[in-house]
Formats: structure tokens, sequence, C-alpha cells
């Protein structure tokens, strides 16, 4: 007599409801061993992953990897038997067009929730709100081209994020419908053209950023550090007269000298790359008294020197009622 299998336990058998071609609805069993019950577990997780890393990807490309994952995922469709209504590739291509990019990605998820009615997967997924995201991204991405430094960056990943959400919940539904009702299902991998667009994008956002933000300011750097040539003692003294405009010296100047006002506690505000502080002291002549600093001009190009002061008078006893002081001036140099 066997005993084999006596100790093994028993299958899970659940009743899942599903929707026909004809749209009534029916019942249908499906037995579940444990360990097909475990193997859905890890492929679960295994189709988070996959989706995660298409909503990342997007986001580290500034959104440039969606049209890949477009025409990745249109293919993916097409074999699954719901059609882009055209080429996946020429559909990734008409993503990128000012207002069909809107009807190409509702197209795109209209074809994936006709293959969740089709695998008896219930609710669709929004495909007018996805298509909305896919329009700001546009306008974020076209907003980030536009500008430079921070904002680039900025606009480039609210254009990442909403892309890469629109990718990771259409990722995430094409590794779920992609099996009988039942099963475990198949987690789509990253294919070779994905991959090549990954790199593609990865070396374009990489050299946007260098050339828009990093370069400015090392060829700044360099250029105003090698070719500047300073006249030792050579200054510029800028006065109450230059508050709040633009002051333009020589590029060989070597002092900068503020001169404020006495009587005001001040705390002046500067960038150490332009100016490095050299010392402060009051300047008394017949008649009149001043505070000064003086810093030695590092480089060209412009800055901003600010300063704030309160009045003594207003840590007298009892304190009088004026104003906080302030001061700003543009340094800039031919």
């Amino acid at each position: 007599m066997s005993y084999r299998g006596l100790c093994d336990p028993a299958p899970h058998v659940a009743t899942i409801p599903i929707i026909s071609q004809s749209g009534c609805p029916r019942l249908r069993t499906v037995v579940v061993t444990e360990a097909a019950q475990t193997d859905a577990g890890r492929r679960s997780r295994e189709r988070l992953l996959v989706a995660v890393r298409a909503g990342g990807l997007c986001v580290l490309t500034f959104g440039l990897y969606f049209p890949v994952w477009l025409a990745a995922s249109g293919a993916e469709l097409r074999r699954l038997g719901a059609s882009v209504g055209m080429h996946p590739l020429l559909h990734a291509v008409a993503s990128l067009v000012p207002i069909v990019g809107f009807v190409r990605v509702h197209r795109h998820f209209d074809a994936v929730n006709a293959s969740r009615f089709a695998s008896g997967r219930a609710g669709p997924l929004p495909s007018r709100a996805f298509a909305a995201a896919a329009i700001l991204a546009g306008i974020a991405q076209v907003a980030g081209v536009s500008s430079a430094g921070p904002a680039l960056l900025l606009f480039g990943l609210i254009a990442g994020a909403l892309l890469g959400t629109v990718a990771a919940v259409g990722e995430h539904s094409l590794s779920s419908f992609d099996s009988p009702i039942g099963s475990p299902g198949r987690v789509r991998r990253l294919g070779r053209a994905e991959f090549a667009g990954l790199l593609a994008g990865a070396l374009l956002v990489g050299l946007t950023l260098s050339m828009t933000v990093l370069a400015p300011v090392v060829s700044d750097t360099f250029q105003s550090a090698a070719s500047r040539t300073v006249t030792p003692g050579k200054g510029y003294g800028i006065t109450h007269e230059n508050d709040g405009g633009t002051v333009t010296v020589d590029a060989d100047t070597d002092i900068i000298r503020l001169v404020l006002d006495d009587g005001v506690d001040w705390s002046v505000h500067y960038d150490p790359s332009h100016l490095q502080f050299e010392r402060s002291a009051p300047i008394q002549a017949v008649g009149f008294r001043v505070q000064g600093w003086w810093f030695k001009l590092l480089r060209t190009g412009k800055t901003q020197i600010t300063a704030s002061g309160l009045p003594e008078c207003r840590l007298a006893t009892p304190p009088c009622d004026v104003a906080q002081r302030t001061f700003w001036v543009i340094l800039g140099t031919k």
C-alpha cells in the first residue's frame, strides 16, 4: 500500500467570476494547489517590481523612456490580439506629436482594457486620465527645455513622474492578464529595444544636464580663474547710492569696498565663490562716520551683495520706531 500523497495539502478550490464575450457574467471554478499559490505570490511580487522598474526608468530619463515603453508594450498587446491601431514603432513615434500623442496614449490603454476584458479582469483602466497625464508631462518637458539649471531638473522630474505612473500601471496590467484565470501570470522582461532606449535616454539626459547645468558653471569658473588679470590694489567702492542698482567694474579689479551707514547693526551676505571677505572696520573722517567691508574679487561675472540692518536705537530702552534697513546691489564685470 502506498501512502504517497496522503499528507499533501489539499488543493484550494476557488470560484472566480469572469465576463464572457457576450457580456454576460459567468463563474469559473479553478483548482489552485499550494505550490501554485506560492508561485502566484512570487510572480505577484515580480510584477510589482517590473512595474516599479518601468516607472523608475521614466523618471530617471525625464520621460524619454515612455515612447520606448509604448512601442514594447504595443508589440506585447498585438501578440495578445489587442491592436493599438498601427505598428508599435509608429505608435510610439506618433505619441511624441502634440495632440496626436493624447490620442495614441488613449488608444493604447483602450487596447489594454480590451485585453483585460477578454481575459476576464475586472475594472478598466482610466484611459482619459492617463492621456491627460501624458499631455501635462509634455507641457512640463517643453517648459524644461526652455529653462535652464534647477528649473530644467524640476520640470524633467515632473514629466518623468507623470509618465512613470502611467507606464507603471500599464506594465503591471500587462504582466497580470497574460495568463489564464487562476494562474500566476507571465512577467514581461526588459527587451533589447527597451534596454537600448534606456541607454539612449540616459545618455541624452546626462548630456542635457551637463550642457545646461554643469558646463556654464565649470566654464565660467575656469575661464575667470585662468584668463583674468588682476591689478593689485585696484579697487571700487559701493555705497548706499548704489542700493537697488547694478555696478559694473573693470575685469582686473582687485578690491571691492562696501560702505554703509553707521548706527545700524548690519548683516552682509555675499557669494564666497565671487568675493573673499578681507576685513570690516569703521571709516571715520571729519564730520562723518560709516561702516566698511573689504572684499577681494575672485572672478568675473555677476553676483549679488545684500545687507539687512537693525537700527541701534531699536535696541535702546525705550526702543525707537525706525524701520529695519535693507540694501542690495548687483556687481558685474566688463
